[in-house]
């Protein structure tokens, strides 16, 4: 791979802005409390804030990333003449890892000169988090 994007999601627990400072983009996963018509990212609601409503009883459901979102989020990057690195949330916690798969066959098919690359990290925040920058540690 040459020229290559690392892509990765929320589940990685690291702040968008840190995200966004080290050219690393990513997808959030959604959750919703019982009770709640709104859903929310970790866009939406910082960390304190939710757990905050974990404390006070509040049950969160979570939402894993679809195919479609990732097809949206990866094709412009595939149009710039890039390849993608995503590394991805557990598969045993989650199915947003095969969703960024499935949308990586998809577009393989679209744009087979390029490479998509889905690494499924069998871990979510810290470890998810740790393989994003000891990642991006390695390519820089």
């Amino acid at each position: 791979m040459r020229d290559y994007v690392i892509f990765t999601d929320s589940a990685c627990d690291i702040k968008p802005e840190l995200l966004a400072e080290w050219g690393v983009p990513y997808r959030c996963l959604t959750f919703r409390f019982d009770g709640e018509e709104k859903e929310y990212s970790n866009d939406d609601m910082s960390v304190a804030e939710f757990y905050n409503k974990m404390r006070e009883g509040g049950v969160a459901k979570t939402s894993a990333v679809n195919p479609e979102e990732f097809a949206l989020v990866f094709e412009p990057i595939l149009a710039a003449g890039e390849d993608i690195l995503y590394i991805g949330f557990s598969s045993g916690l989650s199915t947003t890892c095969n969703s960024g798969r499935i949308a990586a066959d998809k577009l393989s098919e679209k744009y087979p000169e390029r490479k998509i690359i889905a690494i499924d990290t069998l871990c979510a925040s810290a470890g998810e988090g740790l393989i994003v920058k000891l990642v991006l540690d390695k390519k820089n």
